[in-house]
């Protein structure tokens, strides 16, 4: 399991107390140092962080300058401010208070009350996080499938009445299957991001036969590719019949690429699985024929949430999570993921490799 690292920043124009509040906080991440006001808010400008802890006394730009300058483009929750002072005067700390400040530190620190401050504060913030992505996806990417399943299932009903034909019938359970199955893993996705971000997932060594499971991921997906016309070809290295690895996460990344290339494959086109094993790495491709990525696209196709200009073929759903829980889980399998648009012929090519051990 990997406990997540958090990124905090330590302003005070003493070295000994950035220099001690570093050593005492590393065990939870990377550690900023700024000396200055001026040089704190070029660090917030410049770099993501989860925390800031202000020393009120400095000379030039006080903390309480910075923490205003800060509060312009950072709410409460997007960036927690944990001021620190000498100063006992309750006056100064309810003025940092209401000036945004999070919460508040007395020199000299008592480390195991600082410690319990920050974790508060940063699991607040991740809470408010969670809740905002997930109201995202509740007003955005769950209405689309969930109003599909409503309006096929009435249509049904009146077909049912009518004694409509069997064939147009089981088109309509199939759109209602999409549809659920669409629900169930976006749910399953953002979940599993959650467990990625908070340094609860756990990775598992079996024996696995990749070449099985990677044929039986391209059938589970055959109704899909049928339903656009879409023929998807696999070459399967015969080195793959017993590896260690991850049965279930390595399931996961690769029907995130399989999908991935026929939401975005036109309509009679082809898609190509391939594997291979070499000096002790696992290669996987999934091969499209569609538009390929432009530029803008490579830079963000693995964050969180991308909105690609690359539209769904078939009007499927896209919640923006998929690739990026690949990234987060071959990240995890110190492995590396990418894509590439093809050379000579049109489309893009997704690839991880990983490093694997056979049994």
């Amino acid at each position: 399991m990997m406990k997540k690292k958090y990124n905090i920043l330590i302003v005070d124009d003493s070295e000994y107390n950035r220099d001690l509040l570093r050593l005492r906080l590393r065990s939870m991440g990377n550690s900023f140092l700024a000396a200055s006001g001026p040089e704190a808010l070029e660090i917030v400008k410049n770099e993501v962080l989860d925390l800031v802890l202000l020393d009120i006394m400095m000379p030039g730009m006080s903390g309480m300058e910075v923490l205003k300058i800060i509060r312009e483009s950072k709410t409460l929750l997007e960036l927690p401010v944990i001021m620190v002072t000498a100063k006992t005067d309750s006056s100064d700390i309810v003025k940092a208070l209401e000036d945004g400040a999070n919460d508040y530190l007395i020199k000299p620190i008592d480390f195991k009350i600082a410690k319990a401050r920050i974790n508060m504060q940063l699991e607040l913030k991740q809470l408010a996080s969670f809740r905002e992505e997930f109201m995202s996806i509740a007003s955005h990417d769950l209405k689309k499938p969930l109003s599909m399943i409503i309006d096929v299932t009435e249509q049904l009903m009146d077909d049912i009445d009518s004694e409509a034909d069997v064939t147009d019938m089981k088109e309509l359970l199939y759109i209602i299957s999409r549809s659920g199955h669409d629900i169930k893993k976006l749910v399953t996705e953002f979940l599993d991001l959650q467990a990625v971000d908070n340094g609860n997932l756990t990775l598992s060594e079996i024996d696995t036969n990749v070449a099985e499971l990677v044929d039986g991921l391209v059938h589970k997906h055959a109704l899909h590719a049928s339903s656009k016309d879409i023929e998807i070809n696999t070459t399967l290295s015969g080195e793959l019949s017993s590896l260690l690895v991850d049965p279930e996460r390595l399931s996961q990344v690769i029907q995130n690429l399989i999908d991935n290339a026929l939401k975005f494959s036109p309509l009679g086109t082809q898609v190509n699985v391939a594997t291979s094993f070499n000096d002790g790495f696992l290669l996987f491709e999934s091969i499209d024929q569609g538009p390929g990525l432009n530029g803008d696209d490579m830079k963000r196709v693995f964050t969180k949430f991308a909105r690609l200009n690359n539209k769904p073929t078939g009007d499927e759903s896209s919640s923006g999570l998929g690739l990026a829980i690949c990234k987060k889980v071959i990240d995890l399998m110190d492995g590396e993921v990418g894509v590439k648009n093809n050379e000579n012929q049109p489309g893009a090519t997704f690839w991880f490799k990983i490093p694997v051990k056979q049994s």
